[in-house]
């Protein structure tokens, strides 16, 4: 089998870094696929000024070259001769390679290759990766006649799928978000005294951070009149909303919080520190946050999308109300005070620790492509 995974770009976002571990692992279940990864979008371009970008790409494109898996930029530009360039780039790459199965992640990634390759002998399928679908209509009306079936990464996401594509439940697969166990499976002091918090993700409308450093505001003030030291919130990722974020922090004195940028080694960073927040307002099924629940890092999130399949509230973690300023602040007071309480979480995740394996993942994938 000729199978092509298709994605925005080769970065550090959760579907990403979620795909290039799925086809790695698909190559080594079953070495007679020929896969190839094509990426709508070059880095270089994308994010000129963003050197760790840059190098987060060549190094995920070098990885993926050592598992023998091709990767091909179509390097979407903007306007129309740009549209007309990427549909000759998209259909010059299937005709070199002959791909018997294309799987598109993100809608525009989906629309670009269905529009391209609408009248082509070939199986779309298409993964859903979020709890909000922007161009349903798009979807119900045109991309559907195409797609052979849509993976859903989360009971929320085929709620969504069913409700707003209308489509059938044969024509959904469920299939968890996986990861690579072994390399997030890290032992940990739960009763470290010099905690810090950290929270990955990218610097979009989506992850809600002015939340998160409302709360962390509220937090060093309740630190202040506790006399407990203040601890450090690192913000992990990049995006639009960079410079939003860097001026609040500067406007309200938030000394201790640093914007880090892109990093390719989220494992040693889970390491070192206590606490992992997610502020979003919509999620799928986060594979930042399943990151975080494997390494038994004490977790406090947005009770959004699929993240209750990944949290249980009180158990495993502690989920708080979308938009909830006021209880994200009590929420992290709590974990940073109470070590029984992060004691305690440790030791429910670790349980729990195989439940989102790549393996199961690329499994699944593999058998959904042979209906």
């Amino acid at each position: 089998m000729k199978l092509v995974h298709v994605i925005h770009c080769c970065n550090a976002g959760g579907a990403e870094v979620f795909v290039k571990n799925l086809v790695e692992k698909m190559k080594d279940i079953d070495k007679n696929i020929e896969i190839q990864l094509w990426a709508v979008h070059d880095s270089k371009k994308l994010y000129k000024n963003d050197l760790k970008a840059v190098e987060f790409e060549e190094k995920y494109i070098n990885e993926l070259e050592k598992h023998k898996i091709r990767v091909k930029r179509i390097s979407k530009t903007n306007g129309f001769m740009g549209r007309i360039n990427m549909m000759i780039r998209i259909n010059s790459l299937f005709n070199q390679f002959h791909p018997d199965v294309i799987h598109c992640h993100l809608e525009s990634v989906t629309f670009n290759i269905t529009s391209s390759l609408f009248f082509r002998r070939v199986k779309i399928y298409e993964t859903i990766h979020n709890s909000i679908i922007n161009k349903k209509y798009i979807h119900r009306y045109f991309l559907n006649f195409r797609i052979k079936k849509y993976v859903s990464i989360a009971k929320c996401v085929s709620s969504v799928i069913k409700r707003d594509l209308k489509v059938k439940d044969s024509k959904i697969v469920q299939i968890y978000n996986g990861i690579d166990v072994i390399k997030y499976d890290i032992t940990r002091n739960v009763k470290e005294e010099n905690i810090s918090i950290i929270a990955v993700g990218r610097l979009t409308k989506q992850k809600n951070h002015i939340l998160l450093l409302q709360a962390y505001k509220q937090l060093i003030d309740k630190c202040k009149i506790e006399r407990i030291p203040i601890p450090e919130l690192k913000i992990y990722g990049t995006g639009n909303l960079e410079s939003l974020l860097q001026n609040y922090i500067y406007e309200n004195n938030l000394e201790k919080c640093k914007l880090m940028g892109t990093s390719s080694n989220i494992p040693e960073i889970l390491k070192q520190n206590q606490i992992y927040v997610m502020s979003s307002d919509w999620e799928g099924l986060s594979i930042s946050l399943i990151e975080a629940k494997v390494s038994g890092i004490s977790i406090i999130c947005t009770d959004v999308g699929g993240n209750n399949e990944i949290i249980d509230n009180n158990e495993t973690g502690i989920l708080v109300k979308k938009g909830d300023v006021d209880g994200m602040a009590r929420g992290l007071f709590a974990l940073l005070t109470d070590k029984k309480m992060r004691e305690k979480f440790y030791k429910n995740t670790k349980k729990e620790k195989n439940f989102f394996s790549i393996e199961q993942s690329a499994s699944m994938y593999l058998q959904t492509y042979k209906f």
